[in-house]
């Protein structure tokens, strides 16, 4: 009879979540980190990074083809940062492979990187990237091309 009350009061305390809260954008820290980086292609593929902690504190380093080149600072704001990450979790991000390539030459590459509670997860977007994946890049993309950007750093030549 002991060993069930201490079942009965160990599941209830699972169910409550007391022993594992799942993280979610409520909980976004500067440890929360949402980065991507472009690679270069022989062509004029633009290749910079961005990244964004998860107080809406940004970097964009632009180096090719790009029209902010050198580094650059920005704030996001609560609801921006927070809209940003909110894709990442919908997305089950942690839940994809680490990369999606195939034996093909001239492609650009993205790696996009993802920490969230503790856990850290890149993946390497070459060829036959999943839909979900393109639309995911696609908004950070365009998140990396708003406006009121600072330049702290100017491009290396």
């Amino acid at each position: 009879m002991k060993n069930l009350s201490i079942l009965l009061l160990s599941l209830s305390l699972l169910s409550c979540g007391l022993f594992k809260k799942k993280a979610s954008t409520d909980e976004l820290t500067a440890e929360s980190v949402i980065k991507m980086k472009t690679g270069p292609c022989f062509g004029t593929c633009p290749v910079y990074t961005f990244t964004l902690n998860g107080l809406g504190e940004a970097t964009y380093e632009g180096q090719r083809f790009v029209k902010k080149e050198g580094t650059w600072k920005k704030e996001f704001t609560a609801e921006e940062t927070k809209a940003l990450f909110a894709e990442f979790q919908k997305l089950d991000f942690f839940g994809y492979d680490d990369e999606y390539t195939a034996n093909v030459t001239d492609l650009p590459t993205t790696w996009l990187t993802y920490t969230h509670d503790g856990r850290t997860k890149t993946i390497r977007c070459y060829y036959d990237v999943p839909k979900e994946l393109q639309e995911l890049i696609a908004k950070v993309d365009e998140a990396s091309n708003t406006e009121r950007w600072t330049l702290v750093g100017a491009p290396e030549r």
